[in-house]
């Protein structure tokens, strides 16, 4: 049958028959529907990694073999092919797409067009988060002159620049455990770990391990404040004589 509908719904078809004997008429309602839907194994994406999506097709009342053509302009991604449906019978298809490093953050189109003599079209989207970065010191004792390892984690879907200072605080003074405002590139999803190193002579006490940094697209800060315990040096001093006593006026040696 020609001309399919481009719509969703039900449809009345009106027949006529003529013959020697009479005219006939009758009605009949009929679906009229092609409904793609996009499943996506997950619900947000990192760029550099695969995109897997399930591609299903479910057609009433009409017997139809159609180009399909799915499309991610964001990606500059098309695929064509055919499908072959009969009545009431779902088909799947399966995609598997890797993202490119520079995708930028935020939502991209996912496209489904089936044609068949009408167009039947339905735009979806998957969502790629905004870096997000967050710190941890796993480590609440360290000694004087020991390195302060600190965890970053990109929980975001894009890389992200980090610019971050690490200094100790106490009550009364601020310690810089870094002596430049370092910068890293941190990917979507990874892990690195920075570290700063505590001074050979700094005094036992608690201390405030404080990490403030900026990261980058997004303009999103990353903080952190944890006590940690320092082991100070220790430094025993003693003075020896040479005798337990001695008289007034006598030179010590």
């Amino acid at each position: 049958m020609a001309g399919l509908p481009s719509e969703w719904g039900a449809y009345r078809f009106d027949s006529v028959a003529n013959d020697q004997y009479a005219t006939r008429t009758w009605s009949d309602a009929r679906w009229a529907a092609v409904s793609p839907n996009l499943v996506f194994d997950q619900a947000l994406f990192e760029c550099a990694r695969h995109w897997h999506e399930c591609h299903a097709y479910q057609h009433w009342g009409f017997r139809i073999t159609s180009p399909v053509t799915l499309t991610i302009p964001d990606l500059g991604f098309v695929h064509t092919r055919m499908v072959s449906l009969g009545l009431t019978q779902t088909d799947v298809f399966t995609y598997s797409v890797t993202l490119p490093e520079n995708l930028a953050a935020g939502p991209h189109a996912v496209e489904v067009e089936l044609d068949a003599d009408s167009m039947f079209n339905r735009t979806f989207s998957f969502w790629v988060p905004e870096p997000q970065v967050q710190a941890f010191v796993d480590r609440a004792y360290c000694q004087a002159g020991e390195g302060l390892p600190v965890r970053l984690i990109n929980l975001g879907g894009v890389d992200a620049v980090v610019v971050y200072t690490l200094t100790l605080r106490d009550a009364t003074s601020q310690v810089n455990l870094l002596q430049d405002t370092p910068s890293l590139v941190l990917q979507a999803g990874a892990t690195d770990v920075v570290s700063g190193t505590f001074p050979a002579g700094i005094r036992s006490g608690s201390y405030i391990a404080q990490v403030e940094g900026l990261v980058t697209p997004g303009d999103s800060a990353v903080s952190l404040r944890q006590s940690v315990q320092v082991a100070g040096p220790v430094i025993n001093l003693a003075a020896r004589t040479d005798r337990a006593m001695y008289l007034t006026r006598t030179t010590l040696p």
